[in-house]
């Protein structure tokens, strides 16, 4: 009520300020500006002090521009409510406005454009077209005027949606040669787009397809947030049609993610109702209801009457599929009461009829189901093809008209040019493809034997990588067990035999036996399980003990899961080895070795610790030994490592005590746990 009021003050009443042009065109472009930038909180600040500045300065131009501006808002923000509100307000004001300046009759030109646009799509296609007629009268006088192209083009395609497909072209050719001549990007992706969306309506798929290539090949170069997802829907709605539904699907996917990260929800929901309707038509019933549940609430909050209308149907239809009668008779209803209040689209309006009539079919129910099938045999009727080819080939080529004739001018002044300097240039054009071939010959000959150098480096490459590693599998078979330790123990053996220690001389025996088959059981691998490499060590430090008659404690804590994991043959038992041999033996008093394995994030990592002498001191006393071991090991895991894209790694620490006296080592290996061992 509150605005009816304002209205009429601002129609009856003479205004006692008027804003002078400037300041017009100061707080609208910095509105519009805003807008178009996507920052809708700041222009609606804008708008809100305009509004308190209008209560005061009364301006009946400028209360139309900012309902006109209000309505472009509402709609971005999704709340199509609010944009229909302000747009019969705007329907109100327009009669009784005449403006005075040229600005002025641009601010009313656009408001009756924006509204023909609204009533185009509401089907209202008689008051649609006086209102472009009447932008552009208004703009009669301002023939740069920008937005002009912008009428054409819509009344054009109003024109051609009657069937008046002769005067739309010649409304649409006006708008495409403005477009052409100041290269707006997304003019022309507009009028491919709309023209294509035409072109599906009426089934005529080739030029649909050659319009939509044209709007993408410009998509790049438009800002505008709604024209992808948009373009993208409209392409996923001919391949629809043409039932190439896997083709559909990758372009709602497109405009659905589109529209997700650019925030417009009603579009969102739209997609999720088309790519239900392909669902549906694939027979995939239950995935078509989840897009259809997702999109309902969102029209309802939203008031979008025709979302609303094509989830309900589809919704109703797939609840008939599912026997589920009382939700399909509900969802029925509420299709219907949206048909009862708005215009809808005839191509949905010819699916509703006919899945209306599978419905009642279905339910039986004869009279409403004939009712139906004669509602969609007469839409049907009435929107067959009505473009001859001859029109269409017309359309294509006016067009293109302009673009042609500047093309054929240019020329022209070419051939003119060319001329007065046709030998130069023919000399000057040879010079350069003379050198432009050799040029490319050269660097064709090059590449040629950079390859052959690059394929002979790889094959080098690759003999060498065969051949170091039989070179590292060879030594790891023969460095398995110390011929010199072997020698050793046989001797003890043979000394526990003389002096007749039968139990002892028969588990060194067993201990001995046991490191040889596992020794010779696994000469090639590079790697075993922890539990083999466990039991191998556990049976070497058991020989150890008994071949050097020497005691000390040793544990090995391990959890189940580590069993399992696989490690680099012999790894663990050349740490032991080192700790017993340089740490433990040369220490007196008591003496542990320590195993134990822990996971850090997703390695395993396995610690072996003593209370030997320190490699320090174990230095001064040259216990060392050839350091072939070691050599083998860090040769493998270099290679392992090249294959892997986490590394094996292992660390030395020296252990100290309170007065910083070396009391032991300590070496944490650790292992990714999805480590490869494929030598390849």
């Amino acid at each position: 009520m509150s605005r009816l009021i304002c209205i009429l003050c601002c129609v009856l009443f003479v205004p006692f300020y008027v804003f002078s042009e400037n300041e017009k065109k100061e707080i609208l472009e910095k509105i519009d500006s805003l807008t178009i930038a996507n920052q809708i909180d700041s222009a609606i600040c804008y708008l809100t002090v305009l509004q308190k500045e209008l209560k005061t300065k009364t301006d009946s131009v400028l209360w139309l521009a900012y309902y006109d501006r209000q309505v472009l808002l509402a709609r971005r923000l999704g709340d199509f409510a609010g944009s229909r509100n302000y747009s019969d307000t705007v329907a109100m004001l327009l009669p009784h406005i005449v403006p005075q300046t040229g600005t002025d009759s641009f601010y009313v030109a656009r408001a009756c454009s924006n509204l023909g646009a609204l009533r185009s799509a509401q089907y209202n296609y008689s008051e649609c077209i006086g209102l472009f007629k009447r932008s552009l009268s208004l703009t009669d006088n301002r023939p740069n005027e920008p937005f002009r192209s912008y009428f054409f083009q819509n009344l054009g395609l109003v024109y051609i949606r009657t069937g008046q497909v002769e005067q739309g072209l010649e409304y649409i050719n006006d708008a495409f040669q403005i477009y052409d001549k100041s290269n707006d990007y997304e003019g022309k992706l507009g009028c491919a787009d709309y023209i294509a969306t035409v072109m599906v309506d009426y089934k005529n798929f080739h030029y649909a397809k050659k319009y939509f290539q044209i709007a993408l090949s410009v998509l790049d170069s438009v800002t505008d947030m709604y024209a992808r997802p948009n373009l993208y829907n409209d392409i996923g709605r001919m391949y629809n049609y043409k039932e190439e539904y896997d083709s559909a699907i990758v372009y709602f996917d497109m405009a659905q993610n589109e529209a997700t990260k650019q925030n417009i929800g009603y579009l969102a929901a739209i997609i999720q109702c088309n790519k239900g309707e392909i669902l549906i038509k694939q027979k995939k019933y239950a995935d078509a209801e989840i897009q259809l549940r997702e999109a309902i609430p969102l029209f309802d909050k939203l008031g979008f009457e025709l979302g609303q209308f094509q989830a309900y149907n589809l919704m109703a239809y797939v609840c008939s599929k599912k026997n589920e009668q009382r939700l399909c008779n509900s969802y029925q209803k509420k299709a219907e009461g949206v048909l009862k209040n708005t215009i809808v689209d005839p191509s949905l309006l010819t699916d509703f009829y006919k899945r209306s009539y599978e419905i009642k079919k279905k339910q039986n129910a004869t009279k409403q189901a004939l009712d139906y099938l004669e509602k969609y045999q007469t839409l049907q009727d009435s929107l067959k093809d009505n473009l001859t080819s001859w029109r269409i080939n017309e359309l294509e080529s006016r067009l293109m008209t302009s673009v042609k004739e500047r093309q054929l001018a240019k020329k022209e002044q070419e051939l003119l040019i060319s001329r007065n300097h046709n030998y130069r240039i023919i000399l000057v054009a040879s010079i350069v493809f003379i050198f432009l071939l050799l040029l490319f010959w050269a660097l064709a000959y090059r590449r040629k034997k950079e390859k052959q150098l690059f394929e002979a480096q790889k094959r080098i490459m690759a003999e060498e990588h065969e051949k170091s590693t039989l070179q590292m599998q060879l030594m790891l078979i023969r460095n398995r067990l110390s011929p010199h330790l072997v020698a050793n123990l046989f001797l003890d053996l043979r000394q526990l035999v003389e002096t007749g220690e039968r139990q002892a001389s028969l588990h060194l025996l067993d201990s001995i036996s046991r490191l040889v088959v596992y020794t010779y059981t696994h000469t090639d691998s590079i790697m075993v399980s922890l539990r083999k490499e466990l039991e191998f060590v556990k049976n070497y430090i058991e020989v150890r003990k008994m071949a050097l008659e020497t005691t000390f404690s040793y544990q090995i804590k391990v959890s189940e899961e580590a069993l399992e994991i696989n490690v680099p043959s012999m790894i663990i038992q050349l740490f032991v080895e080192n700790a017993i041999k340089h740490g433990l033996l040369n220490k007196s008093g008591d003496r542990f070795l320590n195993i134990r394995s822990y996971f850090i994030r997703n390695s395993l990592c396995i610690e072996i610790t003593d209370n030997g002498i320190g490699r320090e001191k174990a230095r001064k006393m040259r216990t060392g030994g050839t350091g072939m071991g070691f050599f083998i090991l860090e040769k493998i895991t270099d290679h392992l490592n090249a294959l892997n894209r986490d590394s094996m790694k292992w660390k030395i620490t020296d252990l100290a005590g309170e007065a910083s006296e070396p009391v032991g080592t300590k070496v944490t290996i650790e292992i990714p746990k999805n480590y490869q061992y494929t030598l390849q």
